[in-house]
């Protein structure tokens, strides 16, 4: 049977390019020619054509102004008037010229106003016409106003020859370079005060710090597999950071551990007086060695961070004090709602409100490898150090990833080793002294149960105070939960004789949200 088109409207024409608008104006199935609008309000129509390319001022997304200066180009192809209402007012339009892989650029620049230049080669090779092309695009400096590369060595040595002098109006810097990324001495002159993002890959940090100490406007810096270097002092990040207010996104991505980190106490805060606030800083990343996060955060102060996510690997040990000072210090809403999903030698741990997703916490930290000292060993760590943080925590989801379900279950059962007072249980769940509503998913149901039945069900006054509710997760079709009710007797008994009667329920229509959440 096919399929028949829609019944077309003919109360009045349509239009279907910009071309009908610039002869027509349909108005009440009524058609205006167009030409007797003012030039002010075909500009102010431009202005809210080109709001479909919005860029947030922000926090500045790059494909989102490559894809805006499209947009101009198309109203100054529909007719002459057109073109000139549009060029006569560049900069309420925010236009530019935007260069890429192909791009005729000796032609676009000979032909174009002397509009902001944007040069994306995402994917240039060495000895090509493209190279060439970006090479005599960079020769307009007072016009660049942004610059994107993913290159070779030799590509970039030449994009460095090319950009040893100032570029005043460069407000994005984007390289990822094939290898290893050195920035010269001579880069930009040193001067980087109109940079607004600088995103950079493979780069070696001690390099950089000429430009970002000039880098005084940056909004977003994200450095992604930061090469190591020994003896890379977080102290010398953070002297760089404090000549940045306006900083609202920072990510720090580590190829490898720094090797001055071996372990140990990263040292006490520093003094007030020399503390480094961000007031713009609401995105924090960080992946890398537990001791260099701890002493960069030991002078940082992000007062509305919203979005924190920070991985460590492998180490001598995993408290995280000064990450728990720096998180107490943020102004933002508390999290009520944390969450934990195990994943065979690491686990990830998140908070959120009650109203965001469970795939989507604002606050995520991953820690892995730690098979020596046992999982629950270093949650103990954690829990000890973010106890502020965790004492106020209402709502705790305890979950596992499936793919990993050999090495997790092995995980449940080290959970249940040894008498309830020495069960890892019990050093795990005192911070969580607040928690009214439990979430377990299926499999961890009867560690727990277990863990909270010994000895009668009377646990220790300190774990789970104020527990009201357990409710117990299955997937549709899961079988478990006829029997998951039963262990959880002699606990539900205890409470009740206490005067604190706890509700164990199954909900047995979960869409396993916490074993698909990562970091």
């Amino acid at each position: 049977m096919s399929a028949t088109a829609p019944p077309r409207d003919s109360s009045g024409p349509r239009l279907s390019s910009l071309a009908d608008v610039s002869g027509s104006v349909v108005r009440d199935g009524r058609s205006a020619s167009a030409n007797k609008l003012s030039d002010n309000v075909l500009l102010d129509i431009f202005d809210f054509y080109r709001l479909g390319y919005h860029r947030d001022r922000t926090v500045i997304h790059q494909k989102n102004w490559q894809r805006g200066n499209s947009g101009w180009r198309m109203l100054t192809h529909v007719c002459r008037r057109w073109r000139n209402v549009a060029f006569a007012s560049p900069r309420r339009l925010d236009m530019k010229i935007f260069l890429t892989n192909g791009s005729r650029v000796e032609e676009i620049l000979t032909t174009s106003p002397s509009l902001p230049i944007l040069i994306d080669y995402a994917h240039l090779r060495t000895f090509t016409t493209d190279e060439d092309d970006m090479m005599y695009a960079l020769q307009h400096r007072d016009r660049i106003n942004s610059v994107s590369i993913h290159g070779s060595d030799s590509s970039l040595d030449r994009l460095f020859s090319s950009m040893d002098a100032p570029f005043p109006a460069l407000e994005i810097l984007n390289i990822c370079p094939q290898g290893k990324l050195s920035i010269p001495n001579t880069f930009l002159a040193g001067s980087a005060s109109h940079l607004l993002l600088l995103s950079m890959r493979n780069v070696s940090l001690p390099s950089l710090f000429r430009l970002l100490s000039s880098a005084t406007n940056l909004v977003q810096l994200n450095l992604e597999r930061i090469q190591e270097t020994p003896y890379l002092m977080p102290g010398m990040l953070a002297i760089y950071l404090r000549s940045m207010p306006r900083l609202n996104r920072l990510v720090l991505d580590f190829l490898m551990s720094p090797r001055y980190s071996s372990g140990g106490n990263p040292g006490p805060v520093a003094f007030k007086q020399y503390m480094t606030v961000l007031p713009k800083l609401s995105i924090f990343h960080f992946l890398g060695d537990r001791m260099y996060l701890e002493s960069l955060v030991s002078g940082l102060v992000a007062p509305y961070l919203e979005d924190l996510k920070v991985s460590l690997p492998s180490g001598p040990e995993f408290s995280i004090p000064h990450l728990a000072q720096f998180l107490s210090e943020v102004e933002t809403p508390k999290y009520p709602a944390a969450q934990i999903t195990f994943l065979g030698h690491a686990f990830y741990f998140g908070m959120r409100t009650y109203s965001q997703p469970v795939q989507q916490p604002p606050y995520r930290i991953r820690f892995s490898n730690f098979a020596e000292i046992g999982q629950f060993a270093v949650m103990i760590q954690v829990g000890a150090s973010l106890h502020a943080t965790l004492s106020v925590v209402e709502e705790l989801s305890l979950g596992y990833f499936r793919r990993d379900f050999r090495s997790t279950w092995s995980t449940m059962t080290e959970i249940h080793a040894g008498p309830s007072s020495e069960s890892p249980w019990n050093g795990f769940l005192q911070p969580f002294c607040g928690v009214k509503r439990l979430r377990v998913e299926g499999a961890m149901a009867s560690p727990l149960a277990r863990f909270l039945g010994e000895n009668g069900g009377e646990t220790p006054p300190d774990i789970l105070p104020n527990l009201g509710e357990v409710e117990l997760l299955f997937a549709r079709g899961d079988n478990r939960h006829a029997s998951a009710l039963d262990p959880f007797t002699a606990f539900l008994g205890a409470r009740q004789r206490a005067g604190r009667p706890v509700k164990v329920f199954c909900n047995t229509n979960y869409d396993n949200a916490l074993s698909h959440w990562c970091i």
